[in-house]
């Protein structure tokens, strides 16, 4: 099981977070092992996004923008690439990086499905 890396240049780009994909591995290797459908969320609001963008807005807002030097502004934008990124006047004049255990990522999948399907 891999970590997920997040950072802050990534904000800053259409094709941050591996162009919205960062993660894949993650979950193909959890879908793989049928702990859960994260798929089907049946009426999501999610929606547009899909679950896997969704989550990843979510690790983003939790654990990224909170170690931030500084506050950063963002938007989230309906796209096959990244949907999550700074807003067009904010500048890149710092880097941060985290490092998410599977575990972490797993809660958040968990809170993020429970939510969507109340």
């Amino acid at each position: 099981m891999s970590d997920v890396y997040l950072n802050s240049d990534s904000l800053f780009s259409k094709f941050g977070f591996c162009d919205g994909d960062v993660l894949d591995d993650w979950m193909f290797s959890h879908t793989r092992e049928h702990t859960f459908d994260l798929k089907a969320v049946p009426g999501s609001s999610v929606g547009y996004f899909g679950f896997e963008h969704a989550l990843l807005i979510r690790l983003v807002r939790k654990y990224l923008l909170t170690v931030a030097p500084r506050p950063i502004r963002t938007y989230t934008i309906g796209s096959i690439h990244n949907p999550i990124r700074a807003e067009d006047d904010e500048t890149n004049d710092f880097f941060v990086e985290v490092r998410l255990t599977y575990d972490q990522v797993e809660a958040e999948a968990v809170l993020l499905a429970a939510q969507e399907m109340v």
